[in-house]
Protein backbone atom coordinates (compact mmCIF):
# COMPACT_ATOMS: atom_id res chain seq x y z
CA UNK A 1 0.00 0.00 0.00
CA UNK A 2 1.46 3.45 -0.65
CA UNK A 3 0.19 7.15 0.38
CA UNK A 4 -0.59 8.83 -2.68
CA UNK A 5 -3.09 11.56 -2.26
CA UNK A 6 -4.30 13.89 0.13
CA UNK A 7 -7.24 15.73 0.25
CA UNK A 8 -8.67 18.19 2.55
CA UNK A 9 -12.36 18.39 3.19
CA UNK A 10 -13.38 21.93 3.78
CA UNK A 11 -16.30 23.86 4.08
CA UNK A 12 -14.71 26.80 3.03
CA UNK A 13 -13.27 25.73 -0.45
CA UNK A 14 -12.72 29.37 -1.81
CA UNK A 15 -11.00 30.32 1.16
CA UNK A 16 -8.49 26.97 1.31
CA UNK A 17 -7.94 27.63 -1.73
CA UNK A 18 -6.63 31.17 -1.30
CA UNK A 19 -4.63 30.16 1.56
CA UNK A 20 -3.02 27.20 -0.46
CA UNK A 21 -2.37 28.90 -3.94
CA UNK A 22 -1.77 32.63 -2.92
CA UNK A 23 -0.22 32.09 0.50
CA UNK A 24 1.77 29.06 0.20
CA UNK A 25 1.94 29.23 -3.76
CA UNK A 26 0.67 25.72 -4.68
CA UNK A 27 -0.06 26.30 -8.57
CA UNK A 28 -3.46 25.05 -9.49
CA UNK A 29 -3.80 21.72 -11.37
CA UNK A 30 -6.76 21.58 -11.92
CA UNK A 31 -10.45 22.61 -10.21
CA UNK A 32 -14.18 22.73 -10.11
CA UNK A 33 -17.16 24.53 -8.33
CA UNK A 34 -16.20 21.76 -5.83
CA UNK A 35 -12.28 20.46 -5.97
CA UNK A 36 -9.07 21.92 -6.19
CA UNK A 37 -5.63 19.92 -7.04
CA UNK A 38 -2.89 21.44 -6.94
CA UNK A 39 1.02 20.70 -8.67
CA UNK A 40 2.48 18.74 -6.37
CA UNK A 41 5.84 16.41 -6.36
CA UNK A 42 4.63 13.27 -4.94
CA UNK A 43 1.43 12.79 -3.62
CA UNK A 44 -1.52 14.17 -4.79
CA UNK A 45 -3.03 17.18 -2.79
CA UNK A 46 -6.20 18.69 -3.15
CA UNK A 47 -8.94 20.43 -1.18
CA UNK A 48 -12.75 18.95 -1.75
CA UNK A 49 -16.20 20.60 -0.60
CA UNK A 50 -17.68 18.51 2.22
CA UNK A 51 -20.74 18.81 0.95
CA UNK A 52 -20.00 17.07 -2.02
CA UNK A 53 -18.29 14.36 -0.45
CA UNK A 54 -21.20 13.62 1.63
CA UNK A 55 -23.18 13.55 -1.33
CA UNK A 56 -20.60 11.34 -3.59
CA UNK A 57 -20.49 8.64 -0.24
CA UNK A 58 -24.57 9.12 0.54
CA UNK A 59 -23.28 9.78 4.02
CA UNK A 60 -22.97 12.89 6.64
CA UNK A 61 -19.71 13.50 8.23
CA UNK A 62 -19.48 14.57 11.44
CA UNK A 63 -16.49 16.64 12.52
CA UNK A 64 -14.67 15.22 15.00
CA UNK A 65 -12.94 16.80 18.18
CA UNK A 66 -9.49 15.04 17.50
CA UNK A 67 -7.26 16.74 15.99
CA UNK A 68 -6.63 16.15 11.90
CA UNK A 69 -3.29 14.69 10.44
CA UNK A 70 -0.28 17.38 10.52
CA UNK A 71 0.12 18.71 6.85
CA UNK A 72 4.28 18.71 6.80
CA UNK A 73 6.21 20.39 4.15
CA UNK A 74 9.85 19.94 3.13
CA UNK A 75 11.84 22.57 2.63
CA UNK A 76 15.43 23.19 1.98
CA UNK A 77 16.31 26.34 3.17
CA UNK A 78 13.51 27.04 6.28
CA UNK A 79 15.03 30.67 7.23
CA UNK A 80 13.67 31.50 3.33
CA UNK A 81 10.79 29.92 3.40
CA UNK A 82 9.63 31.66 7.10
CA UNK A 83 10.23 35.04 5.54
CA UNK A 84 8.50 34.47 2.24
CA UNK A 85 5.60 32.84 4.28
CA UNK A 86 5.24 35.27 6.77
CA UNK A 87 5.24 38.11 4.09
CA UNK A 88 2.56 36.62 2.27
CA UNK A 89 0.41 36.86 5.17
CA UNK A 90 0.97 33.67 6.91
CA UNK A 91 0.63 33.78 10.71
CA UNK A 92 3.53 31.26 12.41
CA UNK A 93 2.49 29.46 16.21
CA UNK A 94 6.05 29.05 16.51
CA UNK A 95 8.98 30.62 14.70
CA UNK A 96 11.99 28.05 13.04
CA UNK A 97 13.17 26.07 16.24
CA UNK A 98 15.44 23.46 16.02
CA UNK A 99 14.49 20.21 17.75
CA UNK A 100 17.58 17.93 17.32
CA UNK A 101 15.65 14.78 19.03
CA UNK A 102 13.89 14.79 15.81
CA UNK A 103 16.61 15.73 13.39
CA UNK A 104 14.75 18.67 12.46
CA UNK A 105 14.22 22.50 11.99
CA UNK A 106 10.52 22.97 12.11
CA UNK A 107 8.02 26.37 11.79
CA UNK A 108 4.11 25.71 12.34
CA UNK A 109 1.24 27.51 11.72
CA UNK A 110 -2.73 27.07 10.92
CA UNK A 111 -4.78 27.53 7.79
CA UNK A 112 -7.77 28.50 7.48
CA UNK A 113 -10.04 25.99 8.84
CA UNK A 114 -7.24 25.41 11.90
CA UNK A 115 -6.06 22.72 9.99
CA UNK A 116 -2.00 21.79 11.68
CA UNK A 117 0.61 23.10 8.92
CA UNK A 118 4.70 23.05 9.26
CA UNK A 119 7.69 23.67 7.43
CA UNK A 120 10.62 21.69 8.22
CA UNK A 121 13.98 21.27 7.42
CA UNK A 122 16.42 18.82 7.79
CA UNK A 123 19.21 19.03 10.41
CA UNK A 124 22.60 17.65 9.65
CA UNK A 125 22.57 14.23 11.97
CA UNK A 126 26.46 14.50 12.18
CA UNK A 127 25.98 17.51 14.29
Amino acid sequence: MELNYIRILTDNLPVLREFYEKKLAFPVRFSTEAYVEFENKGAVFSLFDRGAMEKAIGKKLEIHESPSPILIFAVDNIADEYKKLSERGVIFLSPPTERKDWFLITANFLDPDGNLLEINQSLNQGQ
